[in-house]
């Protein structure tokens, strides 16, 4: 009987390598101050997220505050601020995407501590006065909260 000792070593080894890479969770990236001043613990600020379907164009008309879904992540201080986004969808088999024609204005009331991501999906009604649905994942709430304060802009 013949013996392989380096090659079922290398073999294990690189199972290990597969595994271990697996096993390492991917943290998010670090959200990115959008206030002025010095930078803040956790829990004096609120999380803000781009989720899916929303490309984020300004925050609190700072344009230099922007990002693509799913890419974006900032700190606010808490209290009332004004997203300007834009929204995307693909829609059917044919997987064609549908861009909103407009910005919108999301004014939300945010929360030291908590974490937020900002979603938008296309209606089955794309003829509807809104044609998206927006919804807002909060980091204290088990479910998704539809956004109603939701304005286009020209």
């Amino acid at each position: 009987m013949k013996h392989n000792t380096p090659r079922a070593i290398g073999a294990l080894l690189a199972l290990a390598l597969i595994l271990a890479g697996c096993a390492v969770s991917r943290r998010p990236a670090p959200a990115i101050p959008a206030y002025g001043g010095p930078t803040r613990p956790a829990d004096q600020v609120a999380i803000f997220n781009c989720g899916f379907g929303v490309t984020l164009r300004a925050i609190d008309g700072n344009r230099n505050y922007n990002g693509n879904p799913l890419a974006c992540r900032y700190s606010l201080l808490p209290g009332r601020h004004r997203f300007r986004v834009a929204f995307t969808a693909e829609t059917g088999g044919d997987a064609k995407r549908v861009s909103s024609r407009h910005d919108y204005i999301v004014r939300l009331d945010l929360v030291a501590g908590r974490k937020y991501t900002l979603n938008a999906f296309l209606k089955d009604d794309r003829n509807a006065a809104m044609p998206w649905k927006v919804n807002l994942g909060d980091s204290s709430e088990k479910y998704l909260i539809d956004v109603k304060n939701v304005r286009e802009v020209r």
